[in-house]
């Protein structure tokens, strides 16, 4: 049975919530791997302070900035109106210093890009 988020947790406490597995550690890793074997310059890395987001980033591009907009919210119907103008905003504007990367869940992506197919997220 997969683990399951428990509601209320703290995010940086990794046994509330569900984690990465051996295989999202090392597909993390391969991530990180395919960028600089491409060249692709890394700006800013922001995450969801969920423990297997900030993971991925930090196996991926060795470095993380928590953003609570990256965040989702299964609680309250104005937050992920709020949070995806904040990520619109921010993604919007030509990074310096390299690319910007957002590490997030489904339902922030769904919600800013108004997709409803979405294959992978953490």
């Amino acid at each position: 049975m997969q683990q399951r988020d428990q509601v209320g947790r703290r995010w940086g406490n990794a046994r509330g919530q569900r984690n990465l597995t051996d295989d999202g550690r090392e597909d993390s890793r391969l991530i990180g791997e395919a960028f600089r074997a491409r060249g692709v310059p890394v700006g800013r890395v922001l995450s969801s302070g969920y423990c297997r987001c900030l993971d991925t980033a930090r196996l991926a591009f060795g470095r993380v900035e928590p953003w609570l907009a990256l965040q989702q919210s299964l609680t309250d119907t104005e937050v992920p109106a709020q949070r995806a103008a904040e990520i619109r905003a921010l993604a919007g504007n030509l990074p310096t210093g390299g690319n910007l990367i957002l590490v997030s869940h489904q339902y922030p992506i769904r919600v800013v890009t108004g997709s409803r197919s979405m294959r992978a997220s953490c």
